[in-house]
């Protein structure tokens, strides 16, 4: 059960008045969900999880000590306190030591919905079946249903508090041809149950993997893509590592100029590129503050197509003069107005990508990821698909992605919520060019 604000509020004094540290910080987060997986066409597993966990900061001058907790009971915050004051007088002094922010003024975020905390086992057992009479009878299919809620509290010595609470519902699945040569995909996540059309997700899967048997093998290369949202959304977590204004400065990152400084102002992707975050943006909610309390605000990150910020650390920012800016946890692309229909039928020549995986970073200074196709992959030949291919590895940096993209659609939410643990993503199918694969893969 999540706690109320209230009691969130009493047991993060509790640590504050035990503490005799010279700062503390006490942050409590916590998750009240249910999941069923479901393999071969039916369900497997299921369950429900309810977790806590209390984390105190105690600082003596410039040394800190760090004590993780789940047991919320009087006894045991206090002994957290006492085993995170022990780590902090004997840690090593920090020369990026800051104190705890001030008192925040945080943003509304209306991240809550209570059919979903409220969500039972049968309901998500409803959703799963749903999902199965979409494929019907087209393969077997295996994937995850999830619903929870999860809260965020934080305060600290230097009077700071803030709390926030969420919902999310997801449901994924992979649906497999009875022969097993062909696979397909589809997924939605959303804070609420309702735009989880699990019967259309079921069918898009299973007539993906009947479309992607029997695939031609093409010789790697550059081609134009069309890469619909899932395969955007696993680039876009790529992108924040990089947007860092000391790893610029220091000149670790692709924006970073001759000489170490930082370039905002410069172009660096396609004119139709906007790149943003905001907690409190309806379609895709997020924590409204970080691990140290600090704000989240409205930040662009790109417009169309130019760097406009970077984010700053406290410490970075004391260092260089700069304001502080905390690294989001929601990144949101724009839409456009073109579907994915449209982007095939202006492409005289590409492949459409539903999504990619198991993708590793190989160079930070250029952002050059390496990484797979799955789930279907299809030629287009003067504006029509013609056939399924065999799925590529490629070696391609985002950066050059979003620099060629010369068609947008609409922007669909991904990702299970900063709350826990992930980045909030918004992601539109794109049209880009020259995207280079770089060999085949027999994986289906």
């Amino acid at each position: 059960m999540i706690p109320a604000r209230e009691e969130a509020k009493r047991l993060l004094d509790l640590a504050l008045r035990a503490t005799r540290a010279d700062g503390c910080t006490v942050l409590l987060s916590g998750h009240d969900g249910g999941h069923v997986r479901f393999a071969r066409g039916e369900p497997t597993t299921a369950g429900v999880t309810l977790g806590f966990r209390l984390t105190v900061r105690c600082s003596f001058g410039s040394r800190s000590g760090v004590f993780t907790t789940s047991q919320l009971g009087p006894d045991s915050i206090e002994s957290a306190v006492r085993s995170a004051e022990a780590l902090g007088r004997f840690a090593p002094e920090d020369p990026e030591f800051l104190p705890p922010p001030g008192p925040q003024t945080y943003l509304p975020v209306e991240g809550w919905s209570s059919s979903t905390a409220e969500c039972d086992p049968a309901r998500r057992a409803g959703l799963v079946r749903a999902f199965l009479e979409g494929v019907g009878g087209r393969g077997v299919a295996a994937g995850l249903c999830d619903t929870a809620a999860h809260f965020s509290a934080i305060a600290s010595s230097s009077g700071l508090f803030g709390w926030h609470r969420g919902t999310n519902a997801s449901l994924a699945g992979t649906a497999r041809t009875e022969d097993g040569a062909g696979s397909g995909w589809a997924g939605a996540v959303a804070t609420t149950l309702e735009p989880l059309d699990a019967r259309a997700l079921g069918s898009i899967a299973a007539e993906k993997a009947a479309a992607s048997r029997s695939p031609q093998s093409l010789p790697p290369g550059r081609y134009t893509v069309v890469l619909e949202p899932a395969a955007v959304a696993d680039l876009l977590p790529f992108l924040p590592p990089v947007l860092d204004a000391r790893r610029t400065d220091e000149g670790r990152t692709p924006f970073s100029r001759q000489g170490g400084a930082g370039a905002p102002g410069d172009r660096v992707m396609a004119a139709g590129v906007t790149l943003r975050s905001d907690p409190a943006a309806a379609s895709a909610p997020s924590i409204p503050f970080d691990a140290e309390g600090s704000a989240y605000g409205k930040t662009v990150w790109v417009e169309a197509g130019v760097l406009k910020d970077l984010w700053t650390s406290r410490y970075w920012a004391r260092k260089t003069g700069a304001a502080h800016l905390p690294a989001p946890a929601s990144f949101l692309m724009g839409g456009g107005p073109d579907s994915i229909e449209s982007m095939v039928q202006k492409t005289s020549r590409g492949l459409l990508v539903t999504r990619f995986w198991y993708i590793r970073l190989v160079d930070p200074q250029t952002l050059l990821l390496t990484g797979l196709t799955r789930d279907g992959l299809f030629l287009i030949e003067k504006g029509r698909i013609t056939g399924s291919v065999r799925n590529f590895r490629f070696n391609e940096s985002p950066l050059a992605v979003l620099a060629k993209a010369d068609m947008i659609g609409r922007a669909r939410r991904f990702g299970a919520g900063s709350d826990r643990g992930g980045l909030v993503i918004e992601a539109p199918p794109v049209r880009s060019h020259e995207f280079n694969f770089t060999s085949t893969s027999e994986a289906v």
